[in-house]
């Protein structure tokens, strides 16, 4: 009896989400690539969703990678349409296909504030041992302007796996899986209860 009301209300939501995006077709279906993504990199370690760091400082994260080549922390924007901004900007603009004008707040200057916040909660040397990563939809069009931020990485989600995995394959290894847990017990509880230890077949193989 469960399984059915499970199902027709999983069904409710599809239904209503496919009549939202058929009007705000600027927003790309919320079943994003990036856990699949990050499932898919090799290597010891931990992911956890929505981490909320601290509230008053908005310091929010929609995902935090505890890898054993570094630390990441990743912020989507699920928009598609013509963006205009540059890192200075304290809100961005969103030119939808359907003509419509969206504005957004920096997501440089929140995912910049998450890094230092990340940076302190972890007891790491600075916030540069927190590399933060802007994943924006495959149909983002920058081509209005030049991004250039030296810490930052702007990518669409179609090209994180590649980023990601040159990265893991040109850095040598910093944590083991002993230590990773070690930084995780800093992280808000409800945080790690959702979290879940990944690996491919390195991880698998590793008695770390």
């Amino acid at each position: 009896m469960a399984f059915i009301i499970l199902s027709i209300s999983l069904v409710g939501v599809i239904l209503l989400w496919d009549t939202y995006q058929r009007r705000h077709p600027e927003y790309d279906s919320p079943v994003s690539t990036l856990q699949e993504t990050l499932h898919g990199i090799d290597g010891q370690r931990l992911i956890l969703y929505d981490v909320v760091l601290q509230k008053d400082l908005k310091a929010v994260a929609d995902c935090v990678l505890l890898h054993e080549k570094g630390i990441f922390i990743l912020y989507e924007i699920p928009l598609s349409g013509r963006f205009y901004g540059n890192p200075s900007k304290r809100e961005w603009e969103v030119y939808t296909k359907s003509g419509e004008k969206l504005l957004i707040p920096n997501p440089l200057w929140d995912i910049q504030l998450t890094q230092k916040v990340l940076a302190q909660k972890l007891g790491l040397p600075n916030a540069f041992s927190v590399h933060p990563i802007l994943v924006l939809s495959n149909h983002a069009d920058l081509s209005n302007f030049e991004i250039k931020v030296n810490d930052v990485w702007i990518t669409k989600e179609r090209n994180l796996s590649l980023r990601l995995h040159e990265f893991c394959c040109f850095t040598p290894t910093l944590y083991t899986k002993s230590e990773l847990s070690q930084l995780a017990e800093n992280l808000p509880r409800t945080a790690l209860d959702a979290s879940k230890w990944s690996g491919g077949k390195k991880a698998e193989e590793s008695n770390t």
